[in-house]
């Protein structure tokens, strides 16, 4: 595991506004739609209860929560910090608006404590200094969907180069199942597990 900059000053709003085309497009038009779908198929491989309670970690701009709504029709609950992202969101999702938080995660005791079928942070944990606390935070035999980069950037604490430094890691947290590179972007590990 490579550890990037200090990301607590990193300026998220400031980042969706320069990428406003492509964070404010519909999912299908997302360059992470491929990952995405790949997520859905994870997901549905083991077994999807009637309406199941997903929280998303760093929902962002709603566009994975746009499709997460319309292909398990889930009890819903995205959490982000950004300002701008969290009011795009809103408009991309508007009849789900009432489902999207903001504020940091780590500060949300009361939706890291409730039972959730499954916890969902797509390029969300690298941005998150002490990533392993917030998981710690979850109830035990929680299903955790994530991703995380093989590349560093100036908002992410921590990036990964093999699926082996990747699962040691978060092994200390979780019960890791799954791990697969995808080619996105500059690169990403796919995984899903447990808490422990």
């Amino acid at each position: 595991m490579e550890t990037g900059l200090p990301v607590e000053q990193f300026d998220y709003d400031d980042e969706y506004l320069r990428n406003e085309g492509r964070r404010r497009a519909d999912c299908e038009r997302s360059n992470y739609f491929p990952l995405w779908k790949q997520l859905v198929n994870l997901i549905r491989s083991v077994g999807v209860p009637e309406r199941p309670d997903v929280l998303e970690i760093g929902c962002g701009s709603g566009q994975l929560a746009q499709l997460l709504l319309r292909e398990f029709d889930p009890e819903y609950v995205g959490v982000d910090r950004s300002s701008v992202a969290i009011r795009w969101a809103k408009e991309l999702n508007p009849g789900d608006a009432d489902r999207f938080v903001l504020g940091r995660v780590e500060d949300q005791k009361a939706l890291l404590g409730r039972s959730w079928w499954a916890v969902i942070a797509m390029e969300a944990l690298e941005h998150l200094v002490d990533d392993l606390s917030v998981l710690a935070r979850l109830r035990r035999g929680t299903r955790v969907f994530f991703s995380v980069p093989t590349f560093t950037h100036p908002s992410h604490a921590r990036y990964f180069t093999s699926e082996v430094e990747t699962r040691e890691y978060y092994e200390r947290k979780l019960s890791i199942r799954y791990i697969e590179p995808v080619a996105v972007g500059r690169g990403l590990w796919l995984c899903a597990g447990a808490t422990q």
